[in-house]
């Protein structure tokens, strides 16, 4: 009979972090599906420290649990993860950057940025393979003791405060410490991928997605020239190419033609949040990245009028030497495409208002006011109509 984890720790552990800095050290070793730490040892506390915080990340508005989507990933992670599958819970966070992480109690946040990033379901379960691969390795508890052993102890406990209090998500303390914490080394990123690899192609997917994930990110990375100030989290990986060369050359042992892809039920899926994510994507002011992203998108589904707004979005923002035509052409297109949004009228109309087109901007500020006449810039809207 499978003991309650958190009565256990509840029962045990009165305290967490001298749990952590002082109790007993036991070895590590692949994570059976039944296991429960044993009291009054530093995994314990480990565990009961990731406890605090995913009761933290439940509540948090950074959270997106409306709709299906972290049930959808839940199941993606279930048909991997096998008989672990009663000890993970995935968690859905609006960070608009790509990442997954997997705590060592069982806990997994998957960032809606990494959802506009993947094409497909087999891509996504490359990703939760590599997380799970984490779990059962236990290298986060490899990596605790790493790090317990190179910092001072009044360091280790404004890091373990850090990430019990991090509900919000939002403050570079808990994101650092969390960081830390999860900045495997290489050589247990490469496990985790050859593991995640093994899984999806276990589950039926098709091995050849697996090095497309890696593909697409160096594409997105070359086009920026601030890449590396961003890639927090890859900072202890190996290198992208080298993560795509490797799944390449293992994904040939699989016929690929045969196995699952999931673009379908992937898009059916996350598409209701596609609208916010393209939003975030946007207000990132990463405009190199975003064309990226955004034009994959757009060749994974030609003529989608959400897509080629936010397109033209990221143009009229970045407003660099013929910006401003480029995005107003994408903004025309957009309106005679399925799926545009309102906003795509208001576009025009601040396009054509600039450049002195008042005539043409009256008529697309009415278009779009007709579309949404409840929307929040309504009234200020209006005040760009003439009288009359």
């Amino acid at each position: 009979m499978m003991l309650n984890r958190r009565a256990l720790l509840g029962g045990l552990c009165t305290c967490t972090m001298p749990l952590i800095t002082s109790c007993q050290t036991l070895d590590t070793g692949r994570l059976q599906s039944d296991h429960q730490p044993a009291a009054h040892t530093d995994e314990a506390g480990l565990w009961q420290l990731f406890d605090d915080f995913e009761t933290q990340l439940e509540r948090s508005p950074a959270r997106i649990d409306e709709g299906n989507a972290e049930a959808y990933l839940t199941d993606v992670a279930c048909r991997l993860a096998g008989s672990h599958c009663t000890n993970l819970r995935v968690y859905l966070v609006n960070t608009p950057y790509f990442n997954a992480s997997m705590a060592p109690n069982g806990m997994m946040e998957v960032w809606s940025g990494l959802l506009l990033r993947v094409e497909n379901e087999a891509q996504l379960a490359t990703i939760i393979g590599h997380e799970i691969g984490h779990f059962i390795e236990r290298h986060s508890l490899e990596r605790w003791r790493t790090i317990r052993a190179s910092v001072t102890t009044a360091q280790l406990f404004g890091m373990g405060i850090a990430v019990a209090g991090g509900g919000t998500l939002a403050n570079l303390p808990t994101l650092v410490a969390l960081a830390e914490i999860y900045a495997y080394n290489r050589d247990q990123e490469r496990e985790a991928d050859a593991i995640g690899l093994d899984l999806m192609t276990g589950a039926g997917y098709a091995a050849d997605q697996a090095p497309l994930v890696w593909q697409n990110l160096i594409e997105e990375s070359a086009a920026d020239p601030h890449t590396r100030q961003t890639d927090i989290f890859f900072a202890t990986h190996p290198q992208p190419e080298e993560r795509r060369d490797t799944l390449r050359a293992a994904a040939t042992r699989y016929d690929s033609s045969v196995a699952e892809i999931g673009k379908t039920p992937y898009l059916e899926e996350v598409r209701y949040l596609r609208g916010q994510m393209l939003e975030d994507e946007v207000g990132l002011r990463q405009p190199e990245r975003s064309i990226v992203v955004i034009e994959r998108l757009q060749r994974q589904e030609p003529g989608d009028g959400q897509l080629t707004y936010y397109l033209g979005e990221v143009y009229r923002l970045r407003g660099r030497s013929g910006d401003l035509d480029r995005a107003l052409g994408l903004f025309d297109d957009a309106a005679g495409m399925e799926g545009s949004p309102g906003e795509t009228w208001r576009a025009i109309g601040l396009i054509h208002q600039r450049q002195g087109r008042d005539d043409l901007a009256a008529d697309a500020f009415s278009e779009y006011l007709r579309r949404a006449p409840d929307a929040p810039d309504a009234e200020l809207i209006r005040s760009y109509l003439p009288s009359t």
